[in-house]
């Protein structure tokens, strides 16, 4: 199966996150007060729980972003588009109180996060709405797995999850920063996963990067971060260089600050346009803090219940639909009838799925499961190794009737499926959705698919004008 690479820049947000690592580690320092020679020092970081801290980082990049324009028509005979580099420069600020809860999780609550984006001529500046202020943040402790966010009261939209997903994320820290017996000048290497992690990557393939305590002062500990990795990232491979220094109180296992930055390549994949550039961050942390939103009692009232799922929305340009799904599906264009979605999971691009708003029916003429499969009869039938193996008939958490056909067939000698939804609403709205994906990963994909299913709805008639006014006003600032 071949998936084209389009021009989407839905990860303009996550480069501020995706670059970012310790900043230069040839920095000079002076005046620090003399090390006992040989004297080893316990280095690592903990977030108790229960414990809050104030957490401020300030986000640079500059470099371009490297994009594959998408033909100009589907002749396959046309001539291949050449990638073009746009100057791109951004700069993020987010502020948030952060309570642990333990186990790799944390509350946070956002005052202010935001950012301005100059891509080429265009600008942007993503800002958290002020429904998804508060959110949970969990690391789990699999390979291969990144921060994940969800807000507590509403649901993230995707600019809004990749502003808010950054390399160094405090949860990060204390597998970066582990446990270590060291003396001033000694190097170590750290894990693999704690390094992916930091770096917020799906996996480290090489590295040759080192830690090192370069000095210690009245307790304060200055960890130095350099070398190079290469890794993978959604479905392609970078290639990072970072340098740096974290300064940690040795005796509250408490990081106080963190300077970053690195230097990197990314070619363009089918997820993500390619980058190149430099990306700076500063991170200051403010401990022992004791905000009453973050209390018990308060959190109580604010969860909808003891789980909260990790979900993101998109809502159509004309507020017609929202989609409800799993972060791994990455939104690679959406218009007012139309959106198109790519499910990468592991590091591996696994299915498309193109979602079509179709003219309504009248409420009284609803289309019925024998009648859907011959219409998907029809269109293959040109096709030879096409075939139609399963269809089903569901009714979704929303309450609407959704008919499912899976076909079989060959895409350039491979074995692929083809299934395709049709969701109706009772008075005759109606939405198709098409999943490609090899059939030999059916097993991966089909769950998700569903999720997408069983979560769509249709919006209201009112939801234009407010899809409007959200997406224009109402988000929050912090106060000057």
């Amino acid at each position: 199966m071949q998936i084209r690479p389009n021009g989407s820049y839905s990860r303009l947000f996550n480069l501020v996150a995706i670059a970012i690592a310790f900043a230069s580690a040839s920095t000079c320092f002076a005046g620090q007060a003399p090390q006992t020679k040989g004297k080893s020092y316990s280095i690592g970081v903990d977030f108790a729980k229960g414990s809050q801290v104030r957490v401020l980082g300030e986000y640079e990049y500059e470099g371009s972003v490297i994009v594959i324009p998408e033909p100009l028509d589907d002749d396959k005979k046309s001539k291949p588009q050449k990638s073009k580099a746009l100057p791109m420069r951004v700069s993020a600020k987010l502020e948030y109180d952060q309570r642990s809860t333990g186990n790799g999780q944390a509350v946070r609550l956002y005052d202010s996060a935001l950012a301005s984006i100059r891509l080429d001529a265009g600008k942007t500046k993503p800002e958290l709405e002020i429904a998804n202020r508060l959110v949970i943040a969990r690391l789990k402790a699999k390979p291969r797995m990144r921060v994940e966010m969800a807000s507590i009261k509403d649901m993230l939209n995707q600019k809004e999850y990749e502003l808010l997903q950054t390399a160094a994320d405090p949860l990060s820290l204390p597998l970066l920063f582990k446990q270590k017996k060291a003396t001033v000048g000694q190097k170590w290497e750290p894990s693999l996963d704690a390094l992916a992690k930091f770096l917020n990557v799906d996996r480290i393939i090489t590295t040759d990067v080192k830690m090192q305590l370069k000095s210690v002062d009245h307790g304060k500990a200055r960890v130095y971060v350099s070398g190079g990795v290469t890794a993978d990232q959604y479905d392609v491979t970078s290639e990072i260089s970072l340098a740096g220094y974290a300064i940690i109180d040795l005796g509250a296992k408490q990081v106080i600050s963190a300077k970053l930055s690195t230097e990197e390549k990314c070619p363009p994949g089918q997820i993500t346009p390619g980058f190149k550039g430099r990306t700076r961050l500063d991170v200051s942390f403010t401990h022992g803090i004791n905000n009453v939103a973050l209390s018990n009692k308060a959190l109580a009232d604010a969860m909808r219940s003891s789980k909260v799922a990790q979900r993101l929305k998109y809502d159509s340009d004309r507020g017609n639909y929202r989609i409800s799904y799993d972060p791994r599906w990455k939104l690679i264009a959406g218009e007012s009838d139309t959106a198109i979605m790519r499910f990468i999971d592991k590091g591996e691009l696994l299915s498309q799925c193109t979602v079509v708003m179709l003219p309504r029916r009248a409420a009284n003429e609803p289309l019925e499961l024998d009648k859907y499969k011959r219409e998907i009869s029809k269109m293959i039938e040109r096709d030879t190794n096409a075939k139609l193996v399963k269809s089903s008939q569901i009714k979704t958490k929303t309450g609407m009737k959704a008919m499912s056909v899976v076909v079989a067939g060959e895409e350039q000698d491979l074995p692929v499926n083809w299934i395709y939804y049709h969701v109706e609403a009772k008075d005759g709205r109606q939405m198709t959705f098409v999943f490609t994906l090899a059939e030999s990963v059916a097993d991966r994909v089909v769950g998700a698919a569903n999720q997408l299913i069983n979560e769509f709805e249709f919006l209201g008639a009112g939801a234009q004008a407010k899809v409007a006014k959200k997406r224009a006003q109402n988000v929050y600032k912090a106060p000057k």
